[in-house]
């Protein structure tokens, strides 16, 4: 990462020109690697390329840990709503039959029924 700083003083104008070249080829004949270079790089290589694997294979088995955890939670979830719901309807129910039952023995009490 390179970072440019640019000031102005005064008040002229004057353009401003980067050139900017990136790649892989430059840096290569930059240092001329030779083949005893890149023996030297091989067994680094591998091992990189091992640790990339791990990091992936990690990466999989963490995704389908969150993956099976959201479904657990969301069957723990809906048997919550489940069960909410027919405690809701329960006490609803047990609520009339009382209304009902202490209406009746009022009209009883009054004479009214």
């Amino acid at each position: 990462m390179h970072i440019v700083c640019v000031q102005k003083d005064g008040s002229t104008t004057q353009p401003i020109h980067i050139k900017v070249e990136l790649g892989v080829a430059e840096v290569y004949e930059q240092h001329k690697f030779t083949v005893s270079d890149e023996e030297k790089f091989l067994p680094v290589e591998l091992a990189l390329n091992k640790t990339l694997r791990m990091a992936t294979d990690v990466q999989k088995k963490m995704d389908s840990l969150n993956k099976s955890e959201t479904e657990q939670g969301m069957k723990s979830i809906s048997t919550m709503i489940i069960l909410l719901g027919v405690l809701s309807v329960g006490m609803v129910v047990g609520s009339a039959l009382l209304q009902v039952y202490y209406l009746k023995q009022f009209f009883k009490r009054r004479k009214i029924l």
